[in-house]
């Protein structure tokens, strides 16, 4: 399910939580495909409101006529909670037009986990709103609701996996009725298989041997994205010459695309790894100099579907990159 986030002037890292989330509803078998959009909305004001036997609270108001809405997607207004003397409650609002989630951070919040828990419990809301949307009508429990005679309120709320609280309860209610919440995308049979542009996919190496864990549990199969098609071209190549080969494993996570310095630092920081053009292969029943060494005599460099790459010298495992620059054939380099 598509989930657009608005992110507005916010102060506090959310990346965690919106992982965390999503981790979360797949377990469910809900999908999410998180778009953020960076948003620098103003004029919003806070009101207080009633909130019926739950009491009063500050809600935020007026921001809601600068979003665009859509009955295909749900929408998060994500904000800065620490903007206001009162600060706002995070909320879910049903509109003609579409689903609208408010979700307020603030930094003494995040640090003990609240942002993650009202983002998981107004998503809840949300998904039971947009059911309405499409004309499906189910019971909200996730505030409140009644067991054994009991009205519980937000029970077990800062648990969602717990089999007995008011998520448990939720999903009830919810599941069965995800495929209108996660619609399959229908397909165009009329267009012919040659028409598609299917990128290049080393038959040898699985997308789980080529990013970390994190990043594909993350992107799924759209983690292809990160990588160069010349590079898996050169490395499909070499496995096809030289046998079994290895890049990432269990305990090395990084040697193909690695995320680690292309978020923050400076460009001269930046390894080929974090442009997914490069990676360090171990081969089975040779060794990195015996490779080397093969690529050294022209006619075999010549034979890679990319020739220009640079290689690393004195180091116990192959590592070549696509890097664009001006040398021409195998180049070799010391780190």
């Amino acid at each position: 399910m598509k989930v657009k986030v608005l992110l507005n002037n916010i102060n506090v890292n959310i990346a965690d939580d919106f992982l965390k989330a999503k981790e979360y509803f797949a377990k469910h078998n809900l999908p999410i495909e998180w778009e953020f959009v960076s948003s620098n909305i103003t004029g919003y004001k806070v009101e207080r409101e009633s909130f019926g036997s739950a009491g009063y609270r500050y809600i935020l108001k007026g921001h809601e006529k600068s979003i665009l809405l859509s009955t295909e997607h749900i929408t998060i207004f994500v904000f800065n909670g620490n903007e206001f003397e009162n600060i706002p409650t995070s909320k879910c609002s049903l509109f003609p037009k579409g689903v609208l989630v408010d979700l307020m951070t603030y930094t003494q919040g995040d640090i003990i986990g609240e942002t993650y828990s009202h983002l998981t419990h107004e998503l809840m809301h949300a998904f039971n709103q947009f059911l309405r949307l499409k004309g499906v009508f189910v019971t909200d429990p996730m505030d409140i609701f009644l067991r054994n005679g009991e009205y519980l309120r937000y029970y077990k709320n800062d648990n969602p996996d717990a089999l007995d609280g008011n998520y448990a309860e939720a999903w009830k209610y919810i599941t069965p009725h995800l495929a209108k919440l996660s619609p399959t995308k229908p397909t165009d049979e009329s267009l012919e298989p040659n028409s598609i542009n299917i990128p290049f996919r080393p038959k040898n190496f699985k997308l789980s041997e080529l990013v970390p864990n994190d990043v594909l549990k993350n992107m799924g199969e759209k983690a292809w994205e990160l990588l160069d098609e010349r590079m898996l071209k050169n490395l499909q190549h070499l496995r096809d010459i030289f046998g079994t080969a290895y890049v990432n494993t269990p305990t090395l996570q990084f040697r193909g695309f690695d995320p680690k310095k292309a978020y923050g630092g400076y460009r001269e920081n930046l390894s080929q790894h974090n442009c997914g053009r490069a990676c360090d292969i171990t081969f089975k029943y040779v060794t990195a100099s015996q490779v080397r060494d093969w690529l050294k005599i022209p006619t075999n460099a010549k034979s890679l579907p990319e020739p220009n790459i640079w290689v690393e010298n004195d180091v116990d495992w192959l590592h070549f990159d696509v890097r664009y620059s001006d040398k021409k054939g195998v180049y070799f380099f010391n780190e």
